[in-house]
């Protein structure tokens, strides 16, 4: 299929996936899913695959003696590194509900990104395990029961992001980056 990272990120399905959920643009209409740059289909997908077909076909010379014919397909290999996430639509609380609204899609207060005091600045936040999330509450300042509610329960997610979006705020980049987050 001709096309460009774009294209094979919507025919793969992954596009659907992608960015924020519930955004409005300034016309009142929901906003569509974000592209990300052209890393996913074209360098991934396609490079990805390309690069093991190659290996592959080496080493299947120096076995044999005989060539081989790679053929890269971005659409399959960008659908292939989305295996994880299609998966993980059948494992509860994982990735089964609207886009934005999943444990590692922005769904989860403590897994994204929040903008830091100096605007336009942001920090990334991965405290999925127990022992990330004591040294995230530790490093923000608050108790894991400041949350104001059951950081599981996915109904909260909205009100719990509250709590980073207020903290991180409320210092530079540069400062959170020196902090033992």
């Amino acid at each position: 299929m001709a096309g460009h990272d774009l294209n094979y990120l919507a025919v793969s399905g992954v596009l659907s996936t992608l960015g924020p959920a519930n955004r409005v643009g300034e016309c009142g209409r929901p906003l569509p899913p974000s592209p990300p740059g052209n890393l996913l289909a074209d360098f991934a997908g396609g490079g990805h695959m390309c690069f093991t077909g190659i290996l592959l076909a080496l080493a299947h010379r120096a076995r044999t003696g005989e060539g081989q014919i790679v053929e890269s397909n971005m659409v399959d290999g960008v659908s292939y590194l989305a295996t994880m996430a299609r998966l993980s639509r059948r494992i509860p609380g994982q990735w089964g509900r609207p886009r934005g609204e999943n444990l590692v899609d922005g769904g989860c207060p403590y897994y994204g990104v929040y903008e830091c005091k100096d605007e336009g600045r942001y920090m990334s936040v991965a405290a999925l395990e127990p022992q990330f999330f004591t040294a995230l509450c530790k490093g923000l300042g608050v108790g894991e029961s400041d949350w104001g509610g059951d950081c599981e329960d996915r109904k909260n997610c909205t009100k719990l992001r509250l709590v980073p979006e207020e903290k991180f705020r409320g210092n530079t980049r540069k400062q959170w980056s020196s902090a033992q987050l």
